[in-house]
């Protein structure tokens, strides 16, 4: 559902799988769904929208470094982002750090937030000093070592894997006030059976919480999974005997082998999730392979990853595919999984019902306007929608190439017929001239009417509109939406109002009314003709 296979930084304004990522270490997903992705190679926080699919960056500007609490998150320096989790408002947290560099000054060690309103970055733990100490006080004044797992329980409470320190933080919601509530601060296995602040761990990493306030860490070392009880405090162990390797299926998890970490990748996160009734679904990532521990039988199975390195089976069982360090996982309200297949560059998506892999973002094809005037079969789309005019023609909303394309019912010959190459951001509408000449923003829907006139409906964060394409003339129009985003104007003129559609159909009835899906304000709106 993102990247396309590239390691790079592209794609922002396009739909997820036309992006390039980095090296992918964690995802998240808030509760309209909205994916998050830390991109550390890049620096940046990205996002994929739930409805369009089009990835942005919502956090970093490409540059190293610790720089811009109080502004914009996107004009921040970073270090390497890694662990990720939203809040019930839709605010993310992330671990700004660079683990595994022995230079203090090259790692933030810092936890930063941004809003979700204003989209303002802050910083609400560290201080860019190595070392533990902090515990009482606010968490701005905590020193922390290569923070990375995050997580947040049912009153946003903030759970940090203190990764160097061994130990487990918590940041309370409403004071900011830090404290320890796993971990000794050893690095041998200790404590199950009885409270968390007293256990030793080692390397905790991964960490994720359910409903109820329980905590589940990666205590990576130890090469198990770990889980803090909510009410009691009480830790014990849910997954992993300790000893690393491949074993287990099918059995009582405490009694299988994880491969959580070796010497040559230590910065590789250990990624946790918890769906809906309670199943944890583990990243064991030296196995190349996604594991679940069944909430009510206590039992692990592998759900993705046949332990073969590299890339292949999509389309096919997740259990027979090959993953390549498989990283931060992610889990939707439906039971879907999503995958930060860190090595392959993608994010990968393993559907509940089926158990079938596919890649949601990062294609790995070469996009590009190709093919016109040639048959449409060797033609290079990307297409979110179509239609059939009445003599059979196919209109394509291609919006990889931010073009509409022709599909010539008798010859099979492909052409452009509205929208050309240009750079986003460097015009947009309003619209009134050649189509052909226009900048079409991710076109994603269009539709006929009984004349042959295409109408189009175009949503990119700074162009939403419904545009029509007059069929003598090939003049564009704006039709709805005065290119704002969102949702306003509502018995005032179409052109003046705010619309985010993602499809557009004309009425076969004779009332010429077009219905717009406006899924940003859950919604369904209508254009009539002659109406003010």
């Amino acid at each position: 559902m993102a990247g396309n296979g590239v390691a790079g930084y592209q794609g922002d304004g396009l739909p997820a799988i036309l992006a390039s990522l980095g090296e992918l270490t964690s995802v998240a997903l808030d509760r309209s769904e909205n994916l998050f992705i830390a991109d550390p190679d890049n620096r940046r926080i990205r996002r994929v929208d739930a409805v369009t699919g089009i990835i942005t960056t919502v956090a970093g500007n490409g540059q190293f470094g610790y720089s811009g609490d109080g502004g914009p998150a996107t004009v921040a320096t970073l270090g390497r982002p890694g662990g990720l989790a939203v809040d019930s408002q839709g605010n993310f947290f992330f671990s700004d750090v660079t683990p595994d560099d022995p230079n203090p000054n090259l790692s933030n060690n810092r936890i930063r937030r941004v809003e979700a309103k204003t989209g303002t970055i802050t910083t609400v733990a560290g201080t860019s000093a190595r070392g533990y100490s902090g515990d009482g006080g606010p968490a701005t004044q905590a020193t922390l070592d290569s923070p990375w797992g995050l997580a947040l329980d049912s009153g946003n409470n903030l759970f940090v894997a203190d990764m160097n320190n061994h130990r487990v933080r918590r940041v309370d919601a409403a004071s900011g006030i830090i404290a320890t509530v796993a971990g000794d601060g050893s690095t041998t296995f200790g404590g199950d059976g009885g409270p968390a602040t007293g256990a030793s761990l080692s390397n905790p990493n991964g960490v994720t919480a359910d409903i109820q306030g329980n905590v589940f860490l990666a205590d990576r070392e130890n090469q198990r999974v770990r889980r803090v009880d909510g009410s009691t405090g009480i830790i014990t162990t849910v997954a992993g005997n300790g000893q690393a390797g491949f074993s287990g299926d099918g059995q009582t998890a405490t009694n299988a082998s994880l491969n959580l970490l070796t010497g040559t990748r230590t910065s590789t996160p250990t990624g946790l999730a918890i769906d809906a009734i309670g199943n944890l679904f583990i990243a064991d990532t030296f196995n190349h392979r996604i594991r679940r521990v069944d909430a009510g039988t206590g039992f692990i199975t592998t759900v993705a990853g046949n332990g073969q390195q590299g890339f292949g089976g999509d389309g096919g069982p997740a259990t027979s595919a090959s993953l390549n360090f498989p990283a931060g996982l992610a889990v939707d309200s439906a039971g879907n999984l999503f995958i930060a297949d860190s090595n392959n560059f993608r994010i990968r998506r393993v559907d509940a019902s089926s158990g079938v892999i596919t890649t949601v973002a990062g294609s790995g094809q070469q996009t590009g306007n190709l093919g016109d005037g040639g048959p449409a079969t060797s033609a290079n789309i990307y297409s979110l929608g179509a239609a059939v005019d009445t003599s059979g023609n196919l209109f394509i909303a291609d919006a990889g190439n931010n073009r509409i394309r022709r599909v010539d019912a008798f010859t099979g010959i492909i052409t452009t017929v509205a929208g050309k190459a240009h750079t986003f951001g460097d015009c947009s509408g309003p619209y009134n001239g050649p189509a052909t000449d226009a900048c079409l923003s991710i076109p994603m829907g269009v539709s006929l009417d009984a004349g042959g006139n295409l109408f189009i409906a175009e949503t990119y964060i700074f162009d939403c509109r419904v545009l029509r394409v007059d069929a003598s003339t090939g003049i564009i129009t704006d039709f709805a939406g005065n290119g704002d985003c969102g949702f306003n104007g509502d018995g005032g003129p179409a052109t003046s109002a705010r619309v985010a559609p993602n499809a557009v159909v004309w009425s076969p009835d004779g009332s010429g009314n077009v219905f717009i899906t406006d899924p940003g304000s859950n919604r369904i709106r209508v254009v009539k003709p002659g109406a003010p």
